[in-house]
């Protein structure tokens, strides 16, 4: 017969399970801090290989677009050093001026060349009037220059729908002189106007971004150090992707724990709770 004054008192020491919780917290917490550095790196590292991208594109646009102008130059007879770098500069001096890229120059001045067959002096006030075109209309570069190249060509039909009037048997050297004069009289200067006030500041802002992208690009692809330090980030890259996989597994693995952990005290409750006094 059980004995209604009987009072039982549990007392458990808690002491080793407090210390393993505590020891779970810290795995957990080391967990995430070496998580939380994996992901930093590999974010670092995605932003400086995008950098790197964007530079190495931009060297190599530069570097296609004077590759093209040189061979424009050699095939019309009239390459040399010097030729080619003084233009390069007046491209660049033209971008400051009217906001138009460089690249943008060079590749029109090609199109000039290879299918207008212009050179010299009627060459540049081409591509002066080819700028002012296309910041009056509110076209591409690109277009303007090559409804110039055609023009030099003979086909003014696009002019012609502005209102030139060409002379009936007028030559394709007089036709164009004929559309240079009508640009130079009517748009001259649209090009410059483009970089007057707060539009004109973004716009030399982004093309100084694009120099500087473009000339560290050049740097990059002319410098073994610059190669060396990109296939050693590549490595770093792969060993922290295969140490966050580890951390993300042993996480998995704690978590699991946590399940047997928490069986085990379930099993624990219960069967303290069939020493309820109550059920003797």
């Amino acid at each position: 017969m059980a004995n209604e004054d009987a009072v039982f008192k549990f007392g458990a020491d808690t002491r080793p399970v407090d210390s393993a919780l505590d020891s779970l917290t810290g795995k957990i917490t080391d967990f995430g801090k070496t998580a939380g550095v994996a992901l930093a790196g590999i974010f670092a590292a995605q932003k400086l290989v995008g950098f790197f991208n964007d530079s190495t594109a931009a060297a190599l646009e530069s570097e296609k677009a004077v590759k093209q102008f040189n061979f424009a130059l050699k095939a019309a007879g009239i390459y040399s050093n010097e030729a080619s770098e003084g233009f390069q500069a007046y491209a660049e001096s033209l971008q400051a001026l009217t906001g138009v890229q460089d690249e943008a120059i060079l590749e029109g001045a090609t199109n000039l060349i290879q299918i207008g067959e212009l050179s010299g002096e009627t060459l540049n006030r081409t591509i002066v009037a080819a700028l002012d075109l296309a910041a009056a209309k509110g076209i591409d570069a690109a277009q303007s220059f090559d409804m110039l190249a055609r023009a030099a060509q003979g086909n003014v039909m696009p002019f012609g729908k502005m209102g030139v009037q060409f002379a009936k048997n007028a030559t394709d050297a007089e036709k164009l002189n004929t559309v240079l004069g009508f640009i130079e009289g009517k748009f001259s200067g649209s090009a410059q106007n483009n970089m007057k006030g707060y539009g004109g500041a973004v716009t030399n802002l982004s093309n100084s971004w694009s120099d500087l992208l473009e000339n560290l690009g050049k740097t990059a692809t002319e410098s073994k150090f610059a190669i060396t330090a990109l296939n050693e980030t590549s490595e770093a890259v792969k060993k922290l992707q295969f140490f966050l996989l580890y951390t993300i597994e042993g996480t998995k693995n704690l978590l699991d724990g946590f399940g047997i952990f928490g069986t085990a005290m379930k099993g624990i409750i219960d069967g303290i709770g069939l020493l309820d006094p109550s059920r003797i």
